[in-house]
């Protein structure tokens, strides 16, 4: 009875195997969230950057660089909400296909600086407001007014830089022209004189 009762307890079944292999499409139906930020899926984070994309709100009907959209329709859609809502500009299209849509803004005003160097802060701030219906600061004009006169004229600094081609030009192009300069102190950190003056006369004036 012993023996017989051991070889029982020692003969037990075959296990059975089972396939418990979870198929892949299973977790692809699955959005993973982010756990800081569960309301935010976590394929919406720029993998090289770590930093969430910006998606577009309807609601807001703002765009900004790097924003998101669905598709070309929605970009369209974007475009003319955010022109009329915020913006307020017109603008027309360039360039269209499948993979690209792109548009500029129409100029409503022609080109103030460049028709009239002396064109003031004052006149900047009164265009705005008479093509926009919006009233800038003062230091937006300043600053709106630098950036236009340096895209017609260029900076102090590139304009400076054209001084000794300049100067030769002038002494080529007109023989006997005397032209002097001078420097301010020598400035030991960068190695180069400070321009102060430059003197010029042609021939016929001497």
């Amino acid at each position: 009875m012993a023996e017989n009762f051991a070889q029982g307890m020692s003969s037990s079944p075959e296990p059975v195997q089972t396939n418990r292999t979870t198929p892949q499409s299973f977790y692809r139906s699955m959005p993973f969230f982010d756990q800081i930020f569960p309301e935010i899926p976590a394929d919406s984070i720029d993998v090289p950057t770590m930093k969430y994309a910006k998606f577009y709100n309807k609601n807001e009907g703002k765009l900004d660089v790097g924003m998101l959209l669905k598709n070309k329709v929605e970009l369209i859609e974007a475009v003319k909400d955010h022109s009329i809502r915020h913006a307020r500009r017109e603008y027309y299209v360039t360039e269209s296909s499948k993979t690209k849509w792109k548009v500029v803004c129409l100029h409503s005003t022609p080109g103030q600086v460049q028709q009239n160097p002396s064109y003031g802060i004052k006149h900047v701030i009164q265009t705005v407001k008479d093509h926009t219906g919006y009233n800038i600061p003062y230091q937006k004009a300043w600053y709106s007014l630098k950036m236009a006169r340096e895209i017609v004229y260029g900076t102090w600094e590139s304009s400076v830089q054209k001084l000794p081609k300049y100067m030769r030009a002038l002494k080529k192009y007109n023989p006997g022209t005397i032209v002097e300069w001078e420097h301010k102190a020598f400035q030991p950190s960068t190695g180069a004189h400070v321009i102060g003056y430059v003197f010029w006369a042609f021939a016929s004036c001497i």
